[in-house]
This record gives C-alpha cells, structure tokens and sequence, in this order.
C-alpha cells in the first residue's frame, strides 16, 4: 500500500500534501478535478485514495462511486472542510475508511493512513489463515468472493459486511466487544462510527433472516454474538 492518489484542488494543499508523502516514502499522484482523478485511477495501480469534497468539476461523493464501480475495496479517506454529520455519514456508506476535516495536522493523516495500511496488510494475513468458507445454519459465506448464499439465492456483500461477517464467525459463540469491532474494520470507535456499526448489524440480520435459528445478539457491555444451531468450517483452500 504505497501508492497514494491525491484529489485536491487547492493548489497550495495539493502540493503539500504530495511532497510531504513522498517524503515520507509514498508514491503519490495528484488530480485537481474528478474527471483527473478517474483518469488516473484507472492508468495507476493505486493503493489509497485522498478525497476532498469540492471539486470544481464535481462532487468528491461522485468520484468515489465511480471508482467504486470498478474497485470496491480500495481504502478511501476524505479530506474536506465539510463537518456536517450528514457529509460524514454519507462518505462511510460510500465505502470511505476515514474521514478527516480541514483544517488538520498532516501528521494526523500520516498515522491515520498508517493505520489502514496496517488494518488492510492485517487482514490479508488473517484471510490466509482463516477458511475460505464458513457454513453459518443454512447460508455459505465464502469470504474471499464476498458471497452469502442459501438454496438459489446469492447476496454480493460489501467490503464491510464482508469484514463484519468475518469477525462474526471468527469468534462464534463468543461476545465481541463494540469497541474492538470498530477499531478492527473503521480503526475508531467514536459516536459515528458506532452509529453506523449499529446499521450494518441490522443489515447482517436481515440478510440471515431466512434461517430462524442464527441469531446476532447484542448485549449491553458485552457487545455482539453470533449464534446459530451449526458452524462447521469448510476449509476450500485445497
């Protein structure tokens, strides 16, 4: 994760920011408008995406679903002067990891993309550790191809259902602690992203609905339990 695509149209800031990575050992390149940044996505292997909001040509909100028609696991941080709940929640259900508002420290956004860089690196070791393929009650969870199915029916998760899932069966049977869910897929635990564990966790209930004896609990100091009648593992990795 060392190539960083930069998309500011401040001037001043852009060029900051790109030598101020560069100097601390990242590629970086740098798009001034949407349009810019879609064109060097796609010619650029990119490893991470720097978003601001207000873009002249465009919304940052609308460069992020371009590229996440075509890359749906990039990590993604906006920086932009807007501070309105409504911005931040709108940028995590686009897939965003973080967001950051102006004005900042950089040394904040140094440890800050250090920190999804060691969360994304980690959970590539766990994938090689852990099965391919979780038997939950009824469903298949194959967690490399981010697929849940039962009988005829396939639901294609998101990145962030697909990690929750994950640590769900991970840790079967077992409580999970709110906070450490929070840091291990948003690397914070703040009244935002809590709030949006809160929706993802109805959303996991309501994709595993079809099997009445999986249960997702949530118990007040404890966290979140998955528990259902069988999980054996399935392990498909040859």
């Amino acid at each position: 994760m060392k190539r960083i695509l930069v998309i500011e149209d401040d001037t001043q800031l852009g060029k900051s920011l790109t030598e101020y990575l560069r100097g601390i050992d990242y590629t970086v390149v740098w798009a001034r408008t949407g349009a810019e940044a879609f064109r060097l996505y796609n010619a650029e292997n990119i490893d991470l995406c720097i978003i601001d909001i207000g873009l002249p040509d465009r919304d940052g909100f609308d460069v992020l679903k371009d590229i996440r028609q075509i890359d749906k696991i990039v990590p993604v941080i906006f920086l932009t002067a807007r501070d309105q709940i409504n911005d931040k929640i709108t940028a995590y259900d686009l897939g965003a990891d973080d967001y950051i508002c102006k004005p900042f420290l950089i040394k904040e956004l140094e440890l800050r993309i250090e920190a999804i860089r060691k969360r994304y690196l980690g959970n590539d070791q766990l994938e090689n550790k852990a099965p391919a393929t979780f038997q939950v009650g009824e469903y298949v969870f194959d967690m490399h191809r981010r697929i849940l199915s039962t009988n005829d029916k396939q639901i294609k998760l998101s990145h962030i259902d697909c990690e929750l899932l994950k640590l769900l069966c991970i840790n079967q049977h077992s409580f999970l602690k709110k906070e450490i869910i929070l840091k291990a897929i948003w690397d914070k635990a703040d009244p935002v992203t809590a709030r949006r564990l809160s929706v993802y966790m109805a959303r996991m209930r309501n994709y595993l609905k079809e099997d009445a004896s999986i249960r997702i609990e949530n118990m007040y100091g404890l966290g979140y339990k998955l528990q259902c009648n069988t999980m054996p593992v399935a392990n498909t990795k040859g």
